[in-house]
């Protein structure tokens, strides 16, 4: 008897925590659901685009300078193996100042003055180069596996979903979109919209030096998923339901689950990993998330890189870090630099 009161405890017990998880996940941001106001204004400031381009062949890496750790050559190495005949622009903090002055006028003194730590800048950058020229934006520890073409020919926008283990562990939503790995045409309207929301969050902040961890609610994912569920609402009669990874016309971004651009959790720590054995039970009904905890628990939550994936982000954090470091231009990779040289 009292065995079996024991085993009653502490299966109560196990069902609190688990209905307590459930509840803490926020799983759906009002922010998916704008007023007509805001809808409006999207739709004539930033229509989606009509015209149906060939894919765009170029490649996009960005750093400070041009000296990278060495652990970071397979990755680059990889885009050249899977895209031989593509151009490879490497953009420094020098690169983004031409194109700020040349293309981004009336960015600039946001971005020199507001925008205090390094990655804030990077974020904000990339933003501007996929709009200025299109391609794919790569970081540094992102790597290509397969040949993506058959999406970029039928999508001007694809911006894939962060690992739902990331977004549900570090910030209790059903999704988080990724900026380490995307594809865009040039003058897709979606960046501008996200540049402007960007502005608009920082400019309500004090001046004062932020941290790294507060990029990504600044300028990074977090902000950028603010705008894409936006930008999904605004359109959803268009493009279908950001669910099921909108795409539904062209112009419309296309916002793909984690699985085949960026299967791998980042488990530094093994924290995720820790967390997402008990959050997986958690989750009831969202199929994405399903998905992946089914997929998770196949492997005992290791990462494992599956054979049909496009691209991969490593999660290698060795942005500040100390060490050797070398020349990009020494890794016989066939990179263009100086992209303002060559990129109108």
């Amino acid at each position: 008897m009292i065995l079996k009161r024991k085993v009653i405890v502490r299966t109560l017990i196990g069902l609190a925590i688990v209905y307590w998880l459930h509840r803490k996940l926020n799983f759906e941001s009002d922010a998916y659901y704008p007023d007509q106001k805001l809808g409006n204004f999207i739709h004539s400031r930033f229509p989606l685009p009509q015209a149906v381009l060939p894919s765009v062949k170029i490649v996009h890496f960005m750093n400070k300078n041009h000296l990278l750790f060495p652990e970071y050559r397979p990755y680059l190495a990889s885009w050249r193996r899977v895209y031989p005949n593509y151009d490879f622009y490497f953009w420094t903090d020098a690169d983004i100042d031409r194109l700020l002055a040349s293309r981004y006028p009336m960015f600039k003194s946001f971005y020199e003055e507001r925008l205090g730590h390094p990655l804030e800048r990077s974020d904000f950058a990339r933003v501007l180069v996929l709009h200025a020229f299109g391609g794919w934006y790569a970081d540094l520890d992102a790597g290509s596996q397969l040949n993506a073409e058959n999406l970029t020919k039928r999508h001007s926008l694809i911006v894939p979903l962060e690992p739902f283990i990331h977004a549900m562990v570090a910030f209790k939503r059903r999704r988080l979109v990724n900026n380490a790995i995307m594809y865009s045409i040039p003058g897709h309207p979606f960046w501008m919209f996200l540049a402007c929301r960007i502005i608009d969050l920082v400019s309500e902040l004090p001046q004062v030096p932020r941290n790294k961890a507060e990029a990504v609610e600044t300028t990074g994912p977090l902000v950028m998923t603010l705008a894409m569920e936006q930008f999904a609402a605004a359109n959803a009669a268009t493009c279908g339901d950001l669910d099921k990874g909108l795409g539904g016309s062209y112009g419309c971004p296309y916002v793909p689950w984690p699985r085949r651009f960026l299967p791998l959790f980042d488990n530094t720590s093994n924290f995720v990993a820790g967390w997402a054995r008990i959050m997986c039970y958690t989750v009831l009904y969202v199929p994405g998330i399903i998905d992946e905890c089914q997929r998770m628990r196949a492997f005992d939550f290791v990462n494992v890189l599956p054979a049909d994936a496009y691209t991969y982000h490593a999660f290698l954090h060795r942005t500040g870090a100390k060490g050797d470091q070398v020349n990009v231009s020494d890794w016989g990779l066939n990179i263009r630099f100086n992209p303002m040289d060559y990129l109108t």
